[in-house]
């Protein structure tokens, strides 16, 4: 007994053309090949230099502070004054959240520069501002600013308390190249 199976559907037919394949006379395989040499090597190259530079920011994360020290605050944290909570709405904190040119303007800078050593410690507590007696709390006041909770101007970032360590990252980054991750993590 006999039958016939059929498919009916798209396919795709794929050419190659690779430098053992190519038996004619033309260069565009040798030109090919050393192009794909020298790629190879410029890639030797980055590596070289990526493994470089992490052994120097090693050595200045150990040695050396920053210059660039940013406070960005999580939004969404309780809000107290004189040790009683003040409600704010989910809308003011989904509007604070939104606003993240602070955090946009770092990137763009080491963008620009190709290279940033960056130290991210995550830490949790209490931040606090004294504000000057004969002052009275006004919600409109408050303000979230370059990633920090604000009140009238000055920001509410005093550690008085001593606040925990959650979480510390060393990372030296790099611009986006698609031959390499954008950063290494380091220790």
């Amino acid at each position: 007994m006999s039958f016939e199976l059929a498919y009916q559907g798209e396919c795709s037919v794929v050419e190659s053309f690779r430098s053992k394949d190519h038996l004619g006379n033309d260069d565009f395989p040798a030109q090919m090949n050393a192009l794909a040499d020298e790629m190879q090597g410029l890639y030797q190259q980055m590596i070289l230099c990526r493994q470089k530079m992490e052994e120097l920011a090693q050595q200045a994360v150990k040695q050396s502070s920053p210059e660039n020290v940013a406070v960005v605050f999580s939004p969404g944290g309780d809000v107290e004054v004189d040790d009683e909570s003040v409600d704010i709405t989910d809308s003011w904190w989904d509007q604070a959240s939104s606003d993240q040119t602070f955090q946009d303007q770092s990137i763009r800078e080491w963008c620009e520069s190709g290279w940033c050593l960056q130290r991210r410690t995550r830490r949790k507590g209490r931040y606090s501002l004294k504000v000057a007696e004969g002052w009275d709390f006004h919600l409109e006041n408050l303000e979230w600013k370059d990633d920090c909770l604000v009140y009238d101007g000055e920001r509410v970032e005093n550690d008085y308390e001593g606040s925990q360590c959650v979480e510390q990252v060393v990372q030296l980054k790099f611009p986006s190249c698609p031959a390499f991750p954008d950063h290494i993590n380091l220790e």
